[in-house]
């Protein structure tokens, strides 16, 4: 015998449309190498994915591809974590760090058919775009007169791929065990693995993650997010945070907290911000770079974030 409740396929733009819906204005907070903050709320983030589906509906993006990005954490990121599941395809987030050889391989192994990325990996790009034929198009993440800056003229700017579309888009209802992160393995034998997230076991997993004996979120707090978004779908945060209203991702939130909440933290005494990290044509952080820049300064004191 089954029971009379309703019947609704756990999907990652329910939770979405339900953070736009209960608190629109709430705040999400980012900061990148060209702008000390950027603002936005679960409002302009429902608009903005609303975008990003349509602008791929557009181009002939189906359920089922895998759409790719080669990114730092950023608000646009975070419009392509819901925006491409969103929409019923794949969104296969890259690990930059990997060796060159790696890469090639998941991305052709995954069959992605669109890239999203930072401009700071442009000579990443370079070297793969001969290698990777499954590739249709090539998205840097930012506006148009940024591609000048760094010699990427002739790449599409994500804001330009967004617009003119429409604000409103029809999110689909699929069968909830369908594919909506797409990452893999770092460390292993052989060449990397792919790890197939579900819309299922990504809601789920969003609701286990804020209890009192996980990582204990509620509509109370405020989440300062570190960890890579490349890396295991960001832990779930970006959907476990918008179902319980924070999320800001800012170095002060993270520097207080560390330095009044967690006595067991060894905090250095003296924090530098920095504008920009040196990184190498692979993506990896340049420490031999960084000393010749900052002395003999501890680099676990030097943050990966731009000066206040």
């Amino acid at each position: 015998m089954l029971g009379f409740m309703m019947q609704t396929p756990l999907l990652l733009s329910s939770i979405l449309m339900h953070a736009a819906r209960s608190f629109p204005d709430v705040e999400i907070v980012s900061r990148t190498p060209d702008k000390p903050d950027h603002i936005t709320s679960y409002g302009g983030l429902l608009q903005r994915s609303s975008q990003l589906a349509n602008a791929l509906d557009s181009i002939g993006i189906k359920p089922g591809d895998r759409v790719a990005t080669l990114a730092w954490n950023s608000y646009r990121h975070l419009d392509l974590y819901f925006g491409i599941s969103g929409m019923g395809a794949v969104c296969h987030t890259i690990n930059p760090r990997l060796f060159v050889e790696q890469i090639i391989y998941i991305v052709n192994h995954a069959e992605d058919v669109v890239v999203f990325f930072d401009l700071a990996f442009i000579n990443l790009v370079y070297s793969l775009m001969p290698q990777c034929p499954t590739v249709e198009a090539w998205i840097y993440l930012g506006e148009a007169g940024d591609a000048k800056i760094v010699g990427a003229k002739g790449f599409p700017s994500y804001e330009g791929f967004l617009s003119g579309g429409s604000e409103a888009y029809a999110w689909p209802e699929f069968d909830e065990n369908t594919a909506c992160g797409l990452c893999y393995t770092s460390v292993t034998t052989g060449n990397p693995k792919g790890v197939l997230y579900s819309h299922r076991s990504a809601v789920l997993h969003s609701c286990a993650a804020a209890l009192p004996d996980a990582c204990r979120i509620s509509l109370d707090d405020t989440v300062a997010l570190v960890s890579p978004m490349f890396h295991a779908m960001f832990w779930g945060m970006p959907y476990c945070a918008t179902r319980r209203q924070g999320l800001r991702l800012k170095a002060q939130d993270l520097l207080a907290f560390c330095e009044g909440k967690i006595a067991k933290w060894w905090m250095p005494d003296d924090v530098l911000f920095v504008d920009e990290l040196p990184h190498g044509a692979t993506g990896k952080v340049l420490k031999t770079k960084l000393r010749e820049l900052y002395g003999n300064r501890d680099l676990a004191a030097i943050s990966r974030t731009k000066t206040p």
